[in-house]
């Protein structure tokens, strides 16, 4: 009974996650610029490439931001994140089209026992040389895990 019980307590101890517990994730994004598409992809351990598509009544755009992760309160399905990337976007109703930097501070949550991600987000955009140059926006994200992470067990005394 006690090699039982310490077995365990070793396997529990031992047991490696990461700050995400999925590779990639696919959803929608609602937010006060628009409504739009989003993906994560981890590309190291705790940094994903995000891509969003956001759409609304006046401009399209697309932003690309290389994000870190890190866990939050010990829980490793709670997670703060914060990044930067480059955005291009076009209005509908004219032929202009613009560039600029997009920052993001955000906290998700991956359900237990559910492939599902939430996340909620500050997005602060900035629009080069144009004269409405800053956008604070405040998103909400709904991914669904399209590829999971693997738990990884560490056994004592492994090289």
């Amino acid at each position: 009974m006690k090699k039982t019980i310490l077995i365990c307590l070793i396997s529990i101890i031992t047991l490696q996650l990461h700050a995400q517990k999925y590779i990639t994730a696919g959803g929608v994004r609602f937010s006060n610029e628009g409504f739009g598409l989003t993906v994560q992809q981890r590309i190291f351990e705790f940094t994903t490439l995000e891509m969003i598509g956001q759409i609304n009544f006046k401009e399209f755009s697309a932003t690309a931001m290389i994000e870190q992760h890190n866990n939050l309160l010990f829980s490793k399905s709670l997670n703060m994140y914060g990044g930067i990337g480059p955005s291009f976007g076009k209005y509908l109703l004219s032929d202009s089209s613009y560039l600029g930097c997009n920052l993001v501070f955000g906290v998700e949550y991956k359900v237990l026992l559910l492939p599902l991600v939430i996340s909620a987000d500050l997005k602060p955009a900035f629009k080069l040389q144009e004269d409405d140059w800053f956008h604070l926006g405040l998103g909400f994200s709904f991914r669904y895990v399209l590829i999971k992470q693997k738990r990884k067990l560490v056994l004592p005394f492994h090289n």
